[in-house]
């Protein structure tokens, strides 16, 4: 059976499951023969555009095989809903979703495929270090607990491990926490968590998680239920799939759950190392000469240190250098600069408009990310 050919805008899955719980109420009613309802329901999958989504998902290090995938998970899915087997009407007239399904059940497929293609394509050539085959998904109605990830995968994981150990400083470690966060997300085909638009809430979540490790977890599996909601909305991009895939591939570990999630979240989280003293300084320096008003020299230098205490780590290499009560003392002030970042951010915007870090949070990140990176390449 072909795919539908009507070329349209596509439609959200509020509107495709809208219109097949109406179709198939009135096919269970009598008033619409079984094939013209799997004709609607096939229509609907095709304009969902689920299949493309899902395949540049699956796809995400192979965006070149993306379109081909998309394409036969379409097919796919679409003599799923032919064939006898496959799509249960009576369920999608009970007001089950059909983008759910087929959600669900092209993910399954589109990882198998790719498996099957990334073979085809890499007999001529050798693989790279993310070019293992994918995971196996979470069958729909199978035990999610055997989802596994792939020898390659794991021995990346592994190295990535490696660097972390050999390296301990601040931003060494969360810079291969966002790696290896990327890596899992990827061989899992999962969607990128949301990023938080404010660096003040990015900082307080990344403190939430490093003082309690199940906490990013717990946001994910209980979000409807208590969990802090700035938390949750990291995960607002997985759907009920998406969460059985990660269940599927912790299994029953706890400790490797909480991993996974910390892991998923590094991703969007992580900061860079804070600069060390002597490049602080430079820093300093610059931003208090970029402007001759009144007053603009010492607000520039809290607002650059209050966004050094959100945009990088609390810590950094040379703190090791100061007793473990001093470096305790500094950890608390830079938390605290990082908790008023957006009220000195407004003192400072609202006393000079046209200052010359930036207009808003953005370009004010902007300016002194480059600024740093500037000072950094300056440095004998």
């Amino acid at each position: 059976m072909n795919a539908p050919t009507t070329l349209t805008a596509p439609l959200d899955s509020l509107e495709v499951d809208t219109r097949a719980t109406s179709v198939a109420e009135a096919w269970a009613a009598g008033q619409v023969s079984d094939f013209d309802v799997r004709a609607a329901m096939a229509d609907l999958v095709y304009r969902s555009g689920i299949t493309a989504s899902l395949a540049r998902q699956v796809a995400s290090y192979r965006p070149h095989l993306a379109d081909e995938l998309g394409a036969r998970t379409l097919e796919f899915l679409v003599r799923r809903v032919y064939a006898d087997d496959g799509l249960d009407l009576t369920r999608i007239a009970d007001a089950c979703s059909l983008s759910g399904w087929a959600r669900q059940l092209g993910r399954t497929y589109a990882t198998r495929q790719l498996r099957d293609m990334c073979a085809a394509h890499s007999e001529s050539r050798t693989a790279g270090p993310l070019d293992a085959d994918l995971p196996t998904a979470v069958d729909p109605g199978s035990d999610p607990a055997g989802t596994v990830l792939d020898a390659d995968t794991e021995d990346l994981l592994a190295r990535l491990d490696a660097v972390r150990e050999s390296s301990r400083t601040p931003g060494r470690d969360e810079m291969v926490a966002a790696e290896r966060g990327r890596a899992l997300r990827v061989a899992l085909g999962l969607p990128r968590l949301v990023a938080p638009d404010r660096l003040a809430e990015a900082a307080r979540l990344r403190r939430a998680c490093a003082e309690n490790p199940g906490a990013a977890w717990r946001a994910l599996t209980e979000r409807h239920y208590g969990a802090d909601d700035a938390l949750a909305a990291l995960w607002d991009d997985f759907d009920v799939e998406d969460a059985a895939t990660l269940r599927g591939y912790v299994g029953t570990d706890t400790d490797m759950a909480y991993e996974a999630a910390n892991l998923l979240v590094a991703e969007i989280l992580a900061v860079p190392e804070r600069p060390a003293k002597r490049l602080e300084a430079r820093l300093l320096s610059a931003v208090r000469c970029a402007s001759r008003q009144v007053g603009f020299a010492d607000s520039a230098q809290r607002l650059t240190l209050s966004w050094l205490a959100v945009a990088r780590t609390l810590v950094r290499s040379d703190d090791r250098r100061t007793s473990d009560e001093a470096k305790a003392v500094l950890v608390l002030q830079r938390a605290r600069a990082a908790e008023q970042f957006d009220q000195v951010l407004a003192d400072h915007l609202s006393a000079f408009e046209s200052s010359a870090l930036g207009r808003d949070e953005r370009t004010v990140h902007v300016t002194l990310t480059n600024l740093l990176a500037e000072l950094g390449e300056e440095a004998p």
